[in-house]
């Protein structure tokens, strides 16, 4: 019986120098590059002109929708500027819902306003008609009452433009 050949050892790792012909500081990858131009963050859209929140100081950021979730006025900018209205209109009709559903069994009659605050954000529903919802949607800076207030000159902007495009 002959004996198994010994392994062989593995080849010692081989350092790798840079090029003598780079300076201090250089790297293989090439010259340093400049950065990328910076998006700058997205502005506050304005509403549109056929919008009921078009003359109102302020009239971003506002949704009308109605009690099944449809939009119907405004937008809701997200912060990469994505427009996110339909889907928070969509949600919101489960709230509104639940909202009015819990009032009536807690015998306080239809709710009025609900308001939110969180670290992103404040924000107000209210009901400008019984068959629609509005949400006013604000950074966290602005006071609630001042949120509170936008909202209801949104409401009553959204029940006139309600009036007359029905």
């Amino acid at each position: 019986r002959e004996p198994e050949p010994a392994a062989e050892p593995a080849p010692e790792p081989v350092p790798l120098a840079a090029p003598a012909s780079l300076a201090d500081g250089e790297s293989l990858a090439g010259p340093p590059r400049a950065e990328p131009p910076r998006e700058e963050p997205p502005r506050a859209e304005q509403p549109d002109p056929g919008s009921p929140f078009a003359d109102l100081e302020g009239g971003h950021s506002l949704v009308l929708m109605d009690a099944n979730g449809l939009r119907l006025a405004g937008g809701l900018p997200a912060p990469n500027g994505e427009e996110t209205g339909d889907r928070v209109a969509a949600q919101l009709a489960g709230v509104s819902r639940e909202a009015g559903r819990a009032a009536r069994l807690l015998g306080l009659g239809a709710w009025q306003t609900i308001t939110v605050e969180s670290p992103d954000a404040h924000f107000v529903l209210v009901r400008p008609t019984a068959e629609t919802v509005l949400l006013a949607a604000r950074e966290p800076s602005l006071p609630m009452g001042r949120v509170a207030l936008v909202a209801e000159r949104a409401a009553r902007a959204a029940k006139t433009w309600l009036e007359r495009v029905q």
